[in-house]
């Protein structure tokens, strides 16, 4: 994930994929049903959690609008 500064917040863009054994991070198709239920439900955690860490903090957390739906 990257996150980019505004003015009042974040926007946010992500590519799914995986370290290789480098470190380097790789962007995969994933095509496995149990394995986008795990990434759909820890990505929907994890936007709570930072969602509701920057709103504390009065900021925001919206997509890129180039952001378009994952396609995994």
């Amino acid at each position: 994930m990257e996150l980019r500064r505004e003015l009042d917040g974040f926007v946010y863009h992500y590519k799914l994929g995986m370290f290789d054994k480098a470190g380097n991070w790789q962007h995969i198709e994933i095509n496995k049903s149990n394995i986008i239920k795990s990434l759909e439900e820890t990505l929907q955690e994890f936007h709570k959690r930072l969602g509701d860490s920057l709103h504390t903090l009065e900021l925001t957390l919206t997509p890129c609008p180039k952001l378009v739906a994952i396609n995994i």
